[in-house]
């Protein structure tokens, strides 16, 4: 789920310099998320820059050459927080750039060791009955053989802008250039088949490559650290479900294969595929009998029904290529079977089945040759762009070609940002290749004309902005390789922070701003602050005695066209306290969750269960805590918080038994007028001594969670529910306990709610 989130060096975090060494530190949760990942914009690292990004079981670096585009797409890391350390040269600290424009939160499990969030396993499960298809998918290391080998190594998997994930296969053209065209499934773009969408997203496409798990080893997951992986491409051909996609460079890996094709419509005699379901390493499905074409879906060209006689496909094989007995492409996957599995697998294979009927399919592939001159789906991007034109750029009728092993080139800068009017090295290397030409870069630079096919060239630029240098080199056989990278040229520019000790605070507190700038003079302003004439770095303390939120501005340089400013919002707030509990009624053995919020310095413990654990702790002023408590009785927990002379109390009382399980839920009003308006929504409550909760209705009622800590699965609580129309809707409440051994209900209500009136 795409997450907005906006932070960068010069608005959040902390800043310390230490040795010569600048170090931007920052960290943002998801509390619900099981993965996270992020997307920052307008990325410039200098050399000396290396971002550590460090999640709950995992850490993942980046430097210059991870940004793409002055963009990062990240990986996915397991967990629900992540950590930023940005390491610089202080010295280069002026060069550098670095803003985040939005988290990825995950629900979904990434393989072995991490697992589905509980209550999206509660929505997949709670309407779905049947058995485990994913049993019968099969590995693809278990199936590879010296004929499938080029297919398996040109099969990757994708991740479009860090939401949905996809297979696709490196596809080798007629010309056989190396160009890397990766053919996939247009879905993938929006998760929606046959609607418009947006190419550009081919920007944020994250290819994996070569991840597979050893025959007989639990299937790895396309998420692990180790695996090699490259962000940026172009949307070339979208034609109904068929998507082709350019990699700006080449593929990152040695072993990389092109795959040859097979566009002739010839019968496909059962055939394999190698997908990546599930966000897992390789799999493969072998089909059985003859494809049958399929005029299944009003709008599109036929497709090519297939069942699977060896092996399964599931959620993320999308876009996986359907090869045919001759080990050629020849279409790649749209439609899976709707599955009553929670895993999402389709069916296993069916015993003593001969081939697909029209009725009984695992699978319906695009056909390569259906689409492949047509220009007759209105909803595309590409205009008259046709599979043909992109893989056969001659025009010469051929419709089919082989596999290829993909040509390596590498080219390096020796900064990604560089001040213009001082020289930069390129570096390449293209091994195998007879002949190599620089193309790109600024007339006069330095960088042109023919090169050897390994060395080094010095380039220098006389204005800043951003340049690209590419080198196109010559194989034999007419191959051709390209790369390319891109480097910031830049003068020096202002760089200031202002950084608060705390953007939420009590009134009357002090708050220290601290700020720095590379020019001078400076001037601070905003709420009582206002400085002028100010050094280039420094700080200064001020306070508020009303509630409310203050923009405080830096702004540094003698003129209007040298200088610069930057914001910082601080929010004063009134002292106050919530605390609560997941439920007040808990049975004995049940997890009781206290949870509070407060702007407070330290909150001190009181009160509880004898040895609980509770009053052993001094806590933060937003942090929750888990009792542990082994007798039945009622207890009184209570929070003191406090930021100087200024405190706070709250306490809430628990009752602890050993009585059996029970949920009880009442709803506020029997009837409402149906409207927009929050004041025609109607108030729901519910109590149980178990540990989760869920409601379920007879039809999508929209819940509206209350107050600032509310979270409408714990055991007890309140919402707001909402109807999409007028009519009558039913609500029962679903509790189990921890274990999940344990579940009651509600008695359903009678019909009551959200009635339309007439006027």
């Amino acid at each position: 789920m795409p997450v907005p989130h906006a932070a960068s060096t010069a608005s959040a975090g902390t800043w310390s310099v230490s040795g010569g060494r600048a170090v931007w530190r920052y960290a943002v949760r998801v509390p619900t998320a099981v993965s996270l990942s992020f997307h920052a914009t307008e990325v410039t690292f200098p050399e000396s820059a290396v971002l550590e990004v460090r999640g709950a079981r995992t850490t993942t670096s980046y430097s210059a050459r991870e940004v793409h585009r002055a963009q990062i797409w990240s990986r996915v890391q397991p967990g629900s927080a992540l950590e930023f350390t940005l390491t610089v040269a202080a010295s280069e600290r002026s060069k550098l750039r670095f803003g985040i424009v939005s988290l990825q939160a995950g629900y979904r499990s990434l393989g072995a060791g991490v697992a589905d969030h509980p209550y999206f396993r509660q929505l997949k499960q709670h309407p779905l009955t049947g058995g485990n298809n994913s049993s019968c998918a099969v590995n693809y290391a278990c199936r590879s053989t010296a004929a499938n080998a080029p297919a398996g190594a040109a099969t990757v998997a994708l991740l479009i802008e860090n939401q949905f994930q996809c297979s696709g296969t490196l596809v080798n053209d007629v010309p056989g250039d190396n160009t890397p065209y990766i053919l996939s499934a247009r879905h993938c773009i929006s998760g929606k088949v046959g609607v418009a969408d947006d190419p550009s997203a081919a920007a944020g496409t994250s290819v994996f490559w070569d991840a597979t798990s050893s025959c007989g080893s639990a299937l790895g997951s396309i998420y692990d650290p180790g695996v090699p992986t490259q962000t940026g491409a172009q949307t070339i051909v979208e034609q109904q479900d068929a998507w082709l996609i350019r990699l700006d460079v080449n593929p990152v890996v040695a072993d990389a294969q092109f795959a040859g094709f097979d566009a002739s419509g010839a019968a496909v005699q059962g055939g394999y595929t190698v997908h990546q379901a599930e966000g897992s390493d390789k799999q493969y499905v072998a089909w059985v009998g003859q494809a049958l074409s399929e005029n299944r879906f009003s709008g599109f060209s036929p497709f090519l029904e297939t069942l699977n006689q060896d092996g399964n496909i599931g959620p993320g094989a999308s876009g996986s290529g359907l090869f045919n007995q001759n080990n050629r492409l020849v279409g790649s996957l749209t439609y899976g079977r709707d599955t009553s599995d929670p895993s999402g697998y389709g069916s296993c294979p069916p015993p003593g089945v001969s081939g697909p009927n029209g009725s009984n399919g695992a699978g319906d592939f695009t056909a390569l040759a259906a689409v492949w001159n047509s220009t007759a789906d209105t909803t595309s991007s590409t205009g008259s762009a046709t599979l043909k034109a992109a893989l056969d750029p001659l025009n010469t009728g051929t419709l089919l070609t082989t596999s290829a092993p993909a040509a390596v080139i590498i080219l390096n800068a020796s900064a990604q940002t560089a001040i213009y009017g001082t020289p930069l090295q390129l570096t390449w290397s293209a091994s195998g290749a007879t002949q190599c030409t620089a193309t790109g870069g600024v007339s006069g630079d330095g960088w042109s004309g023919t090169l050897a096919t390994t060395g080094s060239q010095s380039v220098t630029e006389n204005l800043p902005g951003g340049v690209t240098y590419s080198i196109n080199c010559a194989y034999p056989g007419g191959r051709t390789a390209k790369t390319l990278t891109t480097v910031a040229w830049v003068g020096p520019y202002p760089q200031l922070t202002l950084t608060p000790s705390a953007t939420i605070l009590w009134t009357g507190r002090p708050e220290v701003l601290t700020w720095s700038s590379n020019i001078t003079p400076c001037a601070l302003s905003g709420g009582a602050v206002a400085l002028t004439n100010l050094p280039a770095s420094g700080s200064t303390t001020t306070t508020q005695t009303t509630a409310g939120e203050i923009t405080y501005n830096l702004s540094c340089g003698p003129g209007i066209q040298d200088s610069a400013e930057v914001d910082t919002l601080v929010q004063y707030a009134t002292p106050s306290l919530v605390l609560q509990a997941n439920g007040t009624d808990r049975r004995l053995g049940e997890p009781l969750v206290l949870q509070w919020l407060s702007y407070a310095d330290t909150c001190t413990p009181s009160g509880g269960a004898p040895n609980d654990g509770w009053t052993s702790n001094s806590f933060r002023g937003q942090d929750f805590f888990s009792p542990t408590v082994t007798a039945e009785g009622s207890y009184t927990y209570t929070l003191v918080c406090a930021s100087g002379d200024q405190s706070v109390q709250q306490s809430v009382a628990i009752t602890v038994e050993s009585g059996p399980p029970f949920v009880s839920a009442a709803l506020e009003k029997d009837s409402v007028r149906f409207s927009a308006s929050p004041a025609d929504y109607v108030g729901y409550s519910w109590n149980s001594n178990l540990t989760q909760c869920y409601a379920d209705s007879n039809s999508l009622l929209q819940s509206i969670e209350e107050g600032p800590l509310a979270y409408n699965i714990s055991p007890q609580g309140r919402v707001a529910l909402a109807a999409p129309h007028s009519g009558t809707y039913t609500v029962q409440e679903n509790c189990t306990s921890q274990d999940g051994a344990t579940r009651v209900s509600s008695a359903p209500r009678s019909p009551c709610c959200l009635r339309r009136r007439r006027w």
